[in-house]
């Protein structure tokens, strides 16, 4: 292990206040590995059910500040050798936990050393607004968001 590696996770992230995340763990084992924030878990929970798809798993991460990487760190050991990971958001690609949460993520895929420590994004496209502004529309990126990831 380099020095680099050797930091201890809470003189990189501070270890002043540190509140354990409550990650919720779905059931599934599978290879798909999703962080992901807000109501959307919840959207993806229910068409997993619906399509009895128990090879993806979703990690909800409820507190973004002071960003909980060693409980994440504990969650993601068990499967650092056989999965891809993604980020999943409601909001739009500029705007969210996306552009902070994938630093810390990648962070904590290296220092466990998982074999692909690449996080990917699913989600609405960068966009000026967080919302579209009609329902249907936003009903229909929900859509293909949920596809996407259960597909």
């Amino acid at each position: 292990m380099s020095s680099e590696e050797a930091i201890r996770l809470e003189d990189q992230f501070g270890a002043h206040n540190y509140h354990p995340l409550p990650v919720v763990l779905a059931r599934g084992e599978g290879v798909y590995v999703w962080d992901c924030e807000g109501k959307i878990y919840y959207d993806l929970i229910e068409a997993r059910e619906k399509l009895k798809n128990d090879s993806v798993t979703f990690i909800r991460i409820e507190q973004l500040y002071p960003f909980p990487v060693k409980t994440l760190a504990k969650e993601l050991q068990r499967f650092k050798k056989k999965a891809k990971f993604y980020w999943c958001q409601e909001e739009p690609k500029n705007m969210g936990a996306w552009n902070t949460a994938r630093n810390y993520i990648e962070w904590t895929l290296k220092h466990i050393k998982a074999d692909d420590i690449k996080i990917r994004y699913i989600g609405r496209k960068p966009a000026a607004s967080p919302a579209t502004g009609y329902a249907k529309k936003h009903l229909a990126q929900q859509k293909e968001i949920i596809e996407k990831v259960l597909s």
